[in-house]
């Protein structure tokens, strides 16, 4: 392999590649939901074991009105969010969805 710049050209001295490999696939922590009443929603996650080798810097949780539209951020999408519950308690409505 040749190197070429202004200057000139350099012979390359590769001894070894490494090809990068697509990472794997996210892993889902197991959730749990909780309606306490018709208000209020508490969903709760146990922390990731496996994390392929990249730091887990952010949760999201997100929810649909169960009218046909697209899914809304609730939390984790402005700023991280590490917690492993959170409670919802606006916009609860029956026929909500939840995807975490």
């Amino acid at each position: 392999m040749v190197s070429i710049n202004v200057i000139g050209s350099a012979e390359s001295v590769i001894n070894a590649q490494l090809l990068a490999q697509a990472p794997a696939a996210p892993t889902v922590a197991p959730v749990q939901v909780t309606v306490s009443s018709t208000s209020m929603i508490k969903v709760s996650w146990t922390a990731v074991v496996d994390d392929g080798f990249s730091e887990i810097t952010s949760y999201s949780l997100e929810m649909d009105d169960g009218q046909g539209g697209d899914f809304k951020p609730v939390v984790g999408h402005l700023s991280d969010f590490l917690g492993l519950s959170y409670t919802i308690t606006s916009n609860v409505t029956k026929g909500t969805l939840y995807r975490f």
